[in-house]
């Protein structure tokens, strides 16, 4: 059967299935919210952008009237649970001014290469 403009039919919607589930993801950014309010404050980011299925978890930082995304841990192949981003993202946005200090690897996450180089540069 046609549908109303005669564009697609009833043949070919498993190939058309197949070939939409085809793609990969490539790219994804998602902003982390406190679980009490509804989008207000964002506490973080999490983003994908290579096909090996990196992905960061950026904290989000306020002070001198700007905010800053700093990294703080990063995931091969597999998406961080809520678990491991609640440890690394505090419940309240904090001061970029105050803090100087790096944030260190979650437990499972990938670390460092011997030169210094995060798994994110």
């Amino acid at each position: 059967r046609q549908s109303s403009s005669g564009v697609m039919g009833v043949r070919g919607r498993a190939e058309r299935l197949a070939f939409a589930e085809s793609f990969a993801e490539i790219y994804h950014f998602r902003l982390l919210y406190s679980g009490t309010t509804f989008m207000y404050p964002i506490l973080g980011a999490l983003r994908m952008a290579r096909q090996d299925g990196r992905r960061v978890l950026y904290r989000r930082l306020e002070g001198g009237g700007g905010e800053q995304y700093l990294p703080v841990g990063c995931w091969v192949g597999r998406e961080p649970t809520p678990r491991e981003m609640s440890e690394l993202l505090p419940s309240t946005v904090g001061s970029g001014e105050a803090r100087g200090e790096s944030a260190a690897a979650p437990p499972g996450s990938a670390t460092g290469s011997a030169d210094g180089r995060m798994p994110w540069d």
